[in-house]
Order: structure tokens, then C-alpha cells, then sequence
């Protein structure tokens, strides 16, 4: 089954199996497993090493012959290992995963850091938020506005909001006028009674999801005509750091 490298070159048969399993993919998944692969066949070309031979040692020499950030490193094993995971399965490799590295060597991922709005940035979107619907209002405009956690405020109950002020994990939120406004006008306009009403909500009353926000929040940035790479990469936490951004820029305006 299994046929020998050629110095410099992958065999056919890897190849074909690379190939194979990054058709199981679509999109940019697709395109970074290719990259990946690519990447890790290439440099087992280079040393003469048929991939499907390959050990643990080998996977950790190729991470550590990479000056790469360690999100990108991790990344790579992700890759590699899942192709071993589909050859296993697909019957092309019995000799265990090479990429399945002990937790204590891995590379580490980097936390991600939420992206901020510029200031004209977050005025379209508030806008946006505006013309979309009241739901969407008093979710872009409290998490711009008061900086809450996007938990935090799925969490709240209607029975928090006194109409100025937001109690959320524990603590009073003040929340300033016009997004309270939005927040008073949008729980007026609510049909559901009765019960731990959430402070957001669908149509039938029922909570939403942080992946619900998320949506959300990206579907109004679209119609606010953000360029297409912030669009792809905001996020509720996004907001959130938008609020502090803007925060601290207002504080060093007055103080300047």
C-alpha cells in the first residue's frame, strides 16, 4: 500500500491521499489544510521520510524547524493530525497518529484579542443597529454603550432593568440615556409576559444564544457597510472592546 518517497518530491500516492482528505473540506478550511499539508509532506520529502512512517519525533523536529508564532504552529499540528485521523479511518495508516502529541509539548495558542471599531466605524453600526430592529438596537447599543460581557447580558432578566440601571453578575450597570431609551421602547413593544422574561429575546420569549448575537451583530455590520474584513471578524466581544477603546479615548481627550 504504502509506497517509498522520492528524494525532493512527494510520491503519488501521498499526494493522492492529501488531495483526498482536503476534498472533505470546503472554503478557507480547505485552502489552510492544503497549506498545512503541504508544509508537513514537504519537509518529510525533504528528509527523505515517507509520511506514512512517520513518528511523533519527526512531527515535533518539523513544528520546532518553524519560526512561527505558536497559534500558527498549533494550527499546523491541528491539520496534520486530523489527515492522520481520516487515513486511519480510511484504512491507509495503522501506525497511530504521529501528530497526537503529549499536552506538555504542543504548541501554545496565543489568546485571541477581540478587535475594536473605530469611532466611525461604531457610529454606522449603532445606525445600522437603528434601521434593523428594535431587538437589534438594544443589543448593539448596550454592548457599545455600557460595556457588558456578551454572557452577561443573556443572562439578564427583565425583572434587572429598573430603566436606567442594569444589574448584571451582581453588580448596577448605569446605562446611559439613549441606549435605555432603546431598552425601554423595546421591552414596551414585548408580547411575552409572565415568568423570568429575558432581557433579550426572540418573538416567542424564548433566550438567545450567544451565537445568535454574534450573527447579529456581523448581519447589521454588513448593512452598515463596514469593509468585508472587519465584518469577518467582529464580534460581540468586539463591541466590548470598542466600548473600553473609546472609553479610554474619551478620558485622554479630556485630559488633553
Amino acid at each position: 500500500m504504502t509506497e517509498l518517497v522520492r528524494a525532493g518530491e512527494p510520491s503519488d500516492l501521498i499526494g493522492r491521499l492529501a488531495a483526498a482528505f482536503i476534498k472533505t473540506k470546503r472554503g478557507h478550511t480547505a485552502d489552510a489544510y492544503r497549506r498545512d499539508l503541504t508544509l508537513w509532506t514537504g519537509w518529510c520529502h525533504t528528509h527523505q521520510l515517507d509520511p506514512l512512517h512517520a513518528g511523533s519525533d519527526h512531527v515535533r523536529a518539523w513544528l520546532d524547524s518553524r519560526n512561527e508564532a505558536g497559534t500558527t504552529r498549533a494550527r499546523r499540528l491541528a491539520a496534520v493530525s486530523a489527515w492522520y485521523r481520516w487515513l486511519t479511518e480510511e484504512g491507509h495508516h495503522t501506525g497511530g497518529n504521529p501528530a497526537d502529541l503529549p499536552h506538555e509539548v504542543r504548541p501554545t495558542r496565543e489568546p485571541r484579542q477581540a478587535s475594536a471599531l473605530t469611532r466611525e466605524h461604531a457610529a454606522a453600526l449603532l445606525a445600522a443597529a437603528d434601521s434593523e430592529s428594535p431587538r437589534a438596537a438594544v443589543v448593539v447599543w448596550l454592548l457599545l454603550h455600557t460595556g457588558i460581557r456578551v454572557g452577561e447580558l443573556l443572562a439578564a432578566n427583565v425583572s434587572d432593568w429598573d430603566g436606567r440601571v442594569l444589574r448584571v453578575a451582581g453588580r448596577a450597570v448605569h446605562v446611559p440615556a439613549a441606549a435605555a431609551a432603546r431598552l425601554n421602547a423595546y421591552l414596551a413593544g414585548r408580547d411575552d409576559t409572565g415568568g423570568a422574561r429575558p432581557l433579550v429575546a426572540w418573538a416567542t420569549g424564548h433566550r438567545m444564544a450567544r451565537s445568535n448575537i454574534r450573527v447579529l451583530v456581523r448581519r447589521v455590520a454588513g448593512k452598515a457597510g463596514l469593509p468585508a474584513a472587519v465584518v469577518a471578524r467582529l464580534s460581540p466581544e468586539g463591541l466590548r472592546a470598542t466600548h473600553r477603546a473609546l472609553a479610554r479615548f474619551s478620558v485622554a481627550t479630556e485630559e488633553g
